[in-house]
């Protein structure tokens, strides 16, 4: 699954361990302190290449709040910097290919900041067969 590889790759950071925010899949748990970070998958596709290849196509969306303005905003680009033109293996996923857009700045809720970053990846799979 690209969202545990991406995680974990960002959870692994030194870049990113020096805000104390942690990178969740989907949800962060409700006992954490800002700042943090989520990712959802957003969609995709498919194409075979081959018989027993597949690239994958995901875009992925990364959240990343904060209870303070620049630490959101740092967080962000400094995510953005870790993944922008990013090629090579991630975790189990293989030869992964990463395109980021621009960090958006969101309302947040109750004086918090909220930034958005939309990440495009492909990658490669193998292709299973069909069990009938």
């Amino acid at each position: 699954m690209i969202e545990t590889a991406i995680v974990t790759y960002l959870n692994n950071l030194p870049a990113l361990a020096a805000y104390k925010g942690k990178i969740y899949y989907h949800r962060v748990p409700t006992d954490i302190k800002m700042p943090w970070c989520y990712v959802q998958n957003a969609g995709g596709g498919r194409k075979k290449l081959t018989r027993v290849l597949k690239e994958p196509f995901d875009t992925l969306q990364i959240y990343i709040e904060s209870d303070k303005q620049f630490t959101g905003y740092d967080m962000a680009y400094a995510i953005n910097a870790a993944l922008d033109e990013y090629r090579g293996n991630m975790g189990s996923e293989r030869d992964l290919v990463v395109r980021c857009d621009t960090p958006r700045d969101l309302d947040g809720f109750f004086q918090t900041y909220r930034y958005m970053l939309t990440v495009h990846v492909k990658y490669l799979q193998d292709v299973v067969p069909n069990q009938h």
